[in-house]
C-alpha cells in the first residue's frame, strides 16, 4: 500500500530516473485518555535496478497517559533506532522529516523531539513539505549523504515538553518518518541571508533566511568574537536576545548546518537608550532622522518653470540634521547639514511670486511622520509666501515709488540692500541665516556627494536699473557660503523676459517637543538616534 502511493506521487525527488520515498515509522504519543498504538512490523526496502534505500528500525514509540517530561529526562527514554542504507553504487543524499499526522490535536511547540544528541521544539525544526496531503505538518530534522553501500543509524526520542500547559490534556501527537533521498544538489547549501536587526530597551530581535536543515544557532556577547550566551529558542527564521541592558551593543553570531556543512555570520546591534529630552546644551549637536519621502518634484504652478531639467528631489538622501535653536517649549529646530543633490529651477515673474512658497512648499516634504511638526525653508522668517498683490510688480506702483519717512525714492545708483528687501517683502530673511551661521561659522555646505553647492533661501530681492528696468531676484547662498542673488524676471514696460534660476534646497525642520535622544554622542559620526 505504501509503495502504491509512493508511486503515484509527483513532487518527490528523482534519482536515476526513479522516485524514491521510504515512508518507515509511525509514533504515537497520547496525554491523559487517548492512546495509539502503531507497531512497525518489517523492513521498508523499495529500490531500483541501480540505487535502493535501506530503512530498518525498531518498534514504534508509543506513549499512553503520557506526562511532561523534563529534558533530561527526556534524553532517557528509549528510542526508536533506525538505520538508512545505500544499497548500490554511487552517493546519495537523503532528507530525514518528522510528518505530524491528520489525527494530531497537539501544538507544535508541546513536543519535544530528540535526534541522536540533538533535541528542539517540534516547531524549532525547519519546516518541509508535506508528502500526505492531510497531514498537519512535516518539519526535516536531518539531511545528509550515504557513499557507496554506506549506511547511518539515528535514535529518534520524543516527549511532552516540560513547559507544555495544562490545556494540552487529552491530546494526541501522531507522526510518521519519511525519507526523501535524491541526486546531489538536493541538499541545501548552507546559507544565511537577509539579516536584520531590531531592538528595544532591553532586546535585540534578529531576522533572517538560513537553511539549516540540521539547524540554526544564536549566541551573543558585549565582546566582539565572544559569545557566551545562547538563545535557546532560535530558528532558522529568527534570533529573539532578552533581558539586556539598555544602550548597550552586543555581538552575535548565527550558524546554520545542513548535509553539506555550516556556515556562520556575525554582526553587531545595540539596544535603545533611556530617552532624555534636548536642552540648551545641545545647540551645535547632530541628529539622524531620515525623511519619508523618497521622490518630490516640484510642479511648474509654483516654480513657474517649464522646462525639461527640474528633477525628483529625494527627501530622505537628507538624514543628518543639526540643532541651531531649543525652544522654551520644548520644540527643537535643527537645519539639513547637507543640501539636496539635485537643484530646483524657478523662472520668470510666477517663480518671483511664488518663491518663498515654494521652497516651503519644498520643505514640507523632508517629515518623518513621527518627529517633525513643522517646517520651513532655510532664510522663511514670517514673509509673504506668495505676493497676492501684482501691482506691485509695476515699477510705476507702491512700493517702489514710496516717498514717506519710511519709504524711499529710486536713484540713478538704486537702492540699498535693506531697501531692496523691504521691497521684496523679505525683511526677515536673516533670522534663520544668522542661527545656522552662528552654529557652523559660515553658509557654505555639501551636497551629499561632499560638493559644495549652491542653495536657495526663502527670499525674494528686487533692484532699480534704470528709468525702464526692474530686475527681480531668488536669493541663494554661493558655494563660498556668501549671500548672492539670481535673477527670475525683468520688468521692462511689461514683464517681457523670464530667467531659470537654479540652486538646491536646504530644509529646516521642528521636532515636537516629545521627540527625545535615545543613544548617540551628538557628534557627525555618532549622531544623536530619536526615541
Amino acid at each position: 500500500m505504501e509503495e502504491e502511493k509512493i508511486n503515484n506521487k509527483k513532487r518527490t525527488i528523482l534519482i536515476c530516473s526513479i522516485t524514491v520515498v521510504a515512508v518507515i515509522l509511525i509514533v504515537g504519543i497520547s496525554y491523559a485518555f487517548w492512546q495509539l498504538t502503531k507497531l512497525q512490523e518489517d523492513t521498508n526496502i523499495i529500490s531500483s535496478g541501480c540505487f535502493g534505500v535501506s530503512l530498518e528500525g525498531n518498534e514504534a514509540i508509543n506513549l499512553t497517559s503520557a506526562y511532561p517530561l523534563k529534558t533530561e529526562e527526556g534524553m532517557k527514554s528509549t528510542p526508536y533506532t533506525f538505520t538508512i542504507t545505500n544499497t548500490c553504487s554511487g552517493s546519495a543524499n537523503y532528507i530525514v522529516n518528522l510528518e505530524s499526522l491528520a489525527n494530531t490535536t497537539f501544538q507544535n511547540s508541546s513536543i519535544r523531539v530528540a535526534l541522536d544528541n540533538t533535541d528542539k521544539l517540534y516547531s524549532e525544526y525547519t519546516e518541509s513539505n508535506k508528502y500526505f496531503d492531510d497531514s498537519v505538518e512535516a518539519r526535516t530534522l536531518v539531511s545528509g549523504t550515504l557513499e557507496d553501500n554506506g549506511s547511518v543509524t539515528y535514535d529518534l526520542r520524543m516527549w511532552i515538553d516540560e513547559n507544555a500547559p495544562s490545556t494540552e490534556q487529552n491530546k494526541i501527537f501522531a507522526s510518521k518518518i519519511v525519507i526523501i533521498s535524491g541526486e546531489e544538489g538536493e541538499i541545501l547549501d548552507p546559507v544565511i541571508e537577509n539579516i536584520e536587526t531590531t531592538s528595544t530597551l532591553e532586546s535585540i530581535t534578529i531576522t533572517y533566511q538560513a537553511s539549516g536543515e540540521m539547524g540554526t544557532t544564536c549566541k551573543y556577547g558585549i565582546e566582539d568574537g565572544t559569545y557566551d550566551n545562547v538563545v535557546s529558542s532560535a530558528t532558522n527564521n529568527n534570533c529573539y536576545i532578552t533581558g539586556l541592558t539598555p544602550n548597550t551593543t552586543y555581538y552575535y553570531q548565527i550558524c546554520t548546518e545542513t548535509g553539506k556543512g555550516s556556515k556562520c555570520e556575525e554582526g553587531s546591534a545595540s539596544t535603545k537608550g533611556i530617552p532624555k529630552p534636548f536642552t540648551q546644551a545641545d545647540v551645535g549637536k547632530y541628529v539622524s532622522m531620515t525623511p519619508t519621502s523618497t521622490s518630490y518634484t516640484p510642479p511648474s504652478s509654483i516654480t513657474g518653470y517649464t522646462g525639461s531639467s527640474q528633477k525628483a528631489l529625494n527627501p530622505s538622501e537628507l538624514n543628518l540634521w543639526r540643532v541651531i535653536k531649543v525652544n522654551t517649549d520644548g520644540t527643537v529646530e535643527m537645519v539639513s547639514d547637507k543640501v539636496s543633490s539635485k537643484e530646483v529651477y524657478f523662472s520668470g515673474k510666477n517663480g518671483y511670486i511664488n518663491l518663498v512658497g515654494g521652497l516651503n512648499t519644498i520643505a514640507a516634504q523632508y517629515t518623518d511622520g513621527k518627529h517633525v511638526l513643522r517646517t520651513r525653508h532655510i532664510g522663511y522668517s514670517n514673509q509673504t509666501e506668495t505676493i497676492t498683490d501684482t501691482s506691485m510688480l509695476s515699477k510705476t506702483s507702491a512700493p517702489w515709488t514710496k516717498t514717506t519717512s519710511s519709504g524711499w525714492t529710486a536713484t540713478s545708483s538704486g537702492f540699498t540692500e535693506a531697501q531692496e528687501a523691504q521691497g521684496a517683502g523679505d525683511i526677515g530673511y536673516t533670522a534663520d541665516y544668522n542661527l545656522v551661521n552662528a552654529v557652523y561659522g559660515s553658509m557654505e555646505a555639501n551636497n551629499p556627494s561632499g560638493t559644495a553647492t549652491f542653495y536657495w533661501l526663502a527670499s525674494r530681492r528686487f533692484a532699480y536699473s534704470s528709468s525702464t528696468s526692474w530686475y527681480f531676484y531668488g536669493r541663494y547662498v554661493s558655494t563660498d557660503g556668501s549671500l548672492n542673488k539670481s535673477v527670475l524676471s525683468n520688468y521692462n514696460s511689461g514683464f517681457g523676459s523670464d530667467y531659470d534660476g537654479s540652486c538646491a534646497v536646504r530644509p529646516i525642520i521642528i521636532l515636537k517637543s516629545t521627540s527625545e535622544i535615545e543613544s548617540g554622542s551628538g557628534t557627525s559620526d555618532s549622531p544623536y538616534i530619536l526615541n
